[in-house]
């Protein structure tokens, strides 16, 4: 999956309103082991847990400010394709809420029709969302947060309504064991977000039911922004997963991606576009044409791991084109919104039933 322009996205965005979306029967070209096995590992940590991880790493790096540049390029509808996918043998543990899972470390074996990527088999990225419309069709990415909520991009709500989200979903043109499928109850866009420069580009949908947790949906935890601004670091690999186009012109796809990006520095990203890159926003990527997001990622997760945990740094947002040389991902940087997302969940639901997974 890579990322596409903001007048592609948008394009993009307008098709999935519009006009059904030609579908992709290449699964016999899908890549990958089906058999591998899978490590054991957790996805995310109860709060207790998180929070002494947090001060554990906030004390090696005492003293340090990471302050970011305003920098950036504008990237509607940018769908990322996870090609590299988890590496670690991540142990995700849950929260009380969050039940064990098994999270497999797929081999390094790509899938040639993707830049960079690799297939994200299920369970391997359980707090992936589908998007899709009344017609069942998928537009956008999404991170379940608990039972109820989603994560998304802002301007994945611009042109078309969301309807229902899958979870559990990796052919998102077959049902498969588990998936589940819940309807959209309401949506809200951040106050500040701007369509002309992607600044704000954060949105959450509230479901219809809860979501039934088991190893194919497990909601990832949130960072405080202490341990996000450490996590951001330059250098510091991330994953993305999408259903996401390969190249800036082709089609999405129907098999679920991956791919891992290491996040460059504001000065770096601000420099390969001529669009601002705000300090809402962080970049990742090679710089190169190896590996990207693309048409149809957006909203999808950028997440990091540490100490065997898995945290949503950001929602992929825009870029100029899709892997393109000295070009960057631009990902919103979701701890920059913790207040708004509590709050917004605190004024509709009952916030201990409904609890959140902040580190």
């Amino acid at each position: 999956m890579v990322k596409q322009s903001a007048a592609g996205e948008k394009e993009a965005l307008k098709d999935a309103s519009g006009q059904s979306t030609a579908m992709e029967d290449d699964a016999e070209q899908e890549g990958g082991d089906p058999n591998q096995q899978p490590a054991e590992g957790p996805a995310c940590q109860n709060e207790t847990t998180a929070a002494a991880m947090q001060e554990e790493m906030v004390e090696k790096t005492s003293g340090q400010n990471h302050s970011r540049q305003s920098t950036g390029q504008d990237k509607t509808g940018a769908v990322q394709h996870v090609p590299g996918g988890l590496s670690d043998n991540a142990d995700v543990s849950a929260t009380p809420q969050c039940p064990q899972r098994n999270a497999s470390a797929p081999a390094e074996n790509s899938d040639s029709r993707i830049t960079g990527g690799m297939l994200c088999h299920r369970g391997q990225c359980p707090w992936q969302v589908l998007i899709r419309d009344s017609r069942d069709i998928g537009f956008c990415g999404g991170s379940l947060i608990n039972s109820r909520w989603v994560i998304t991009a802002a301007h994945c709500l611009d042109l078309v309504r969301p309807h229902h989200v899958t979870i559990g979903d990796f052919d998102k043109y077959q049902r498969e064991l588990k998936e589940q499928k819940i309807g959209v109850e309401r949506s809200w866009i951040h106050p500040h977000y701007d369509s002309n420069n992607y600044d704000g580009d954060i949105a959450l949908l509230y479901l219809s039911s809860e979501v039934v947790f088991n190893e194919y949906a497990i909601p990832i935890c949130l960072p405080s922004p202490n341990l996000a601004a450490l996590l951001a670091e330059e250098g510091q690999v991330g994953m993305v997963s999408g259903w996401g186009a390969t190249h800036r012109q082709g089609s999405t796809l129907r098999f679920l991606m991956r791919v891992r990006l290491p996040i460059v520095s504001m000065d770096t990203c601000q420099q390969s576009t001529r669009r601002l890159v705000t300090d809402n926003m962080f970049c990742a990527g090679y710089g190169t044409e190896a590996a990207d997001a693309c048409k149809g990622d957006s909203g999808g997760p950028f997440v990091v791991s540490y100490q065997n945990t898995w945290f949503l740094l950001g929602v992929v947002s825009w870029g100029d084109g899709c892997a393109e040389r000295g070009k960057y991902g631009v990902y919103t940087r979701v701890s920059n919104y913790i207040p708004w997302i509590k709050e917004t969940v605190e004024s509709v639901a009952d916030s201990e039933k409904f609890s959140i997974n902040f580190a």
